[in-house]
């Protein structure tokens, strides 16, 4: 079912979990603090990504109309670090080239389990929030391969361009904004 802002009742929803947002030119952000590749904090400095304001910080719009998230240039380069590491110590995994995702592999020999061995990620935001973002919503595997290629869904964003926390990252989660309380 869909909820709209009072029909909304937070004691549903158990653990739920509170960050605050901007509402600035239509859109909703939120503010990231860091971000993990299975449960590994990367401690990214955050000052050097584009923020809304030197008040304010580092964002990312949350838009379900984008399809995959686009993260600011320095914070992508960071997870693009840690996948890397990750995957260099996987003898099973050959990088390949794509024109559209800057990392992809082929699998040797391939799992039933087409996510199996592969990260989470964690997005860190104010309040001590968090959004995980499972193996399944952060990498496109494709099904035909018999060597099970698969790519990061997630891209950097142009040099100055804003961050943008996509749709495909929000499958299976339940977001709920109350512009009333700035949340």
């Amino acid at each position: 079912y869909l909820s709209f802002g009072d029909e909304i009742d937070e004691m549903i929803t158990p653990g739920i979990q509170g960050t605050s947002i901007m509402i600035k030119d239509t859109y909703y952000w939120v503010f990231v603090k860091d971000i993990s590749i299975n449960q590994k904090r990367l401690n990214i400095p955050l000052g050097s990504c584009k923020r809304l304001s030197a008040i304010e910080g580092t964002a990312l719009v949350v838009d379900s109309g984008t399809p995959l998230t686009r993260l600011p240039k320095p914070m992508f380069d960071a997870v693009k670090r840690s996948l890397l590491e990750l995957f260099s110590h996987d003898p099973n995994l050959v990088k390949l080239s794509d024109d559209n995702f800057d990392l992809c592999y082929e699998r040797r020999r391939p799992e039933s389990n087409r996510y199996a061995g592969l990260p989470n990620m964690t997005i860190h935001f104010e309040n001590g929030a968090t959004f995980e973002i499972g193996p399944s919503a952060l990498f496109g595997v494709d099904k035909d391969d018999a060597k099970q290629k698969f790519c990061f869904y997630v891209i950097p964003t142009d040099e100055d361009g804003d961050g943008i926390l996509g749709a495909y990252q929000q499958i299976n989660q339940r977001i709920i904004f109350d512009p009333k309380r700035s949340r």
